[in-house]
């Protein structure tokens, strides 16, 4: 009977892998077409937990791009590098982020992309003057979030403001915010990987610096 149980475990598992692999395979791809991603592209990843997504950019746009890599503690930062060596990647740049700021250089990317990680800003309008520095003229941000529901409300978020309405944001309010930063919408999807909304903004040429 214990064999049995095991077995079941370890086919549950390596199909959770699977289709894990299958979902970000898919939403690289479906990025990498919304931000028009080609050979050379110069991109961040703001959050990028373990690096996973940022290895699946780093290798569509190839060694003559960039993709800066950011997160705010040792532990994640340590994991990205892991997975980067893993792959055998020379175009990746790790940083530090910090709570206010991306500690991107002004006007390196072409795109930065973030999922899952707005909703945790607690100072939204400084990083999103922020993420507009960091930006070419014309540059693109994708930002992937979901709305606040009562399953996500068990994990409480500390700092955020009132007005998300708990762990999460909605995609009325994440517009209002990054607009407010200068930035122009180009594109909503609603139905994004992982049950996520996904927003393509574009900073314009006469955005502030």
């Amino acid at each position: 009977m214990f064999w049995v149980v095991g077995l079941v475990a370890i086919a549950s598992y390596f199909s959770w892998v699977f289709y894990h692999k299958q979902s970000l395979d898919n939403e690289a791809n479906r990025l990498s077409n919304l931000l028009n991603l080609q050979p050379g592209a110069v991109v961040a990843e703001i959050g990028a937990g373990n690096g996973d997504l940022t290895v699946r950019i780093a290798q569509h746009i190839g060694s003559s791009g960039k993709i800066y890599s950011t997160e705010l503690n040792p532990q994640q930062l340590n994991a990205i590098q892991n997975n980067v060596k893993k792959h055998n990647l020379t175009n990746v740049q790790v940083i530090q982020g910090a709570v206010d700021r991306t500690n991107l250089p002004p006007e390196c990317c072409d795109a930065i992309f973030m999922r899952g990680v707005y909703h945790h800003f607690t100072q939204p309008e400084h990083m999103n003057e922020s993420l507009r520095r960091s930006l070419q003229p014309q540059g693109l941000l994708a930002i992937a979030d979901f709305p606040p529901n009562w399953f996500s409300n068990f994990w409480k978020l500390e700092g955020v403001s009132a007005n998300r309405g708990g762990h999460g944001i909605e995609k009325e309010l994440l517009i209002e915010e990054v607009t407010q930063a200068g930035f122009e919408v180009v594109q909503v999807v609603d139905d994004w990987e992982g049950n996520l909304y996904n927003v393509l903004f574009r900073k314009p040429n006469s955005s502030l610096k």
